[in-house]
């Protein structure tokens, strides 16, 4: 996904920032909104560790432990126009999606 150009475009992307090292997350979400939503499509960027005292655990080398999406998108410097929580049960765990629109 990092470097992949999708053959279409799509109204909504899923995606985490752990996927990423944290060097490249802000290129990483640059590339999905350029290049994988429609006009008017949604970046859906979860955070299964939402509000974890300790993010880093269990995360790959290199990756940003975020604690908060939201804050970490801003430090980013992007701005989600909403966002949803829930709840994994079975870990019990705060899920957060933060929502990120294209221009169209």
């Amino acid at each position: 996904a990092f470097e992949w150009i999708p053959p279409r475009r799509f109204d909504f992307v899923r995606t985490e920032l752990v996927y990423v090292p944290a060097l490249y997350e802000r290129r990483y979400v640059e590339h999905l909104l350029a290049h994988y939503l429609t006009p008017h499509g949604r970046l859906l960027i979860a955070n299964y560790n939402e509000g974890d005292p300790d993010p880093a655990r269990g995360l790959l080398p290199g990756s940003h432990p975020t604690r908060y999406v939201l804050d970490r998108l801003v430090e980013l410097g992007f701005h989600a126009s909403e966002h949803r929580d829930g709840a994994d049960p079975i870990k019990g765990r705060k899920v957060r999606v933060a929502i990120l629109t294209t221009g169209g």
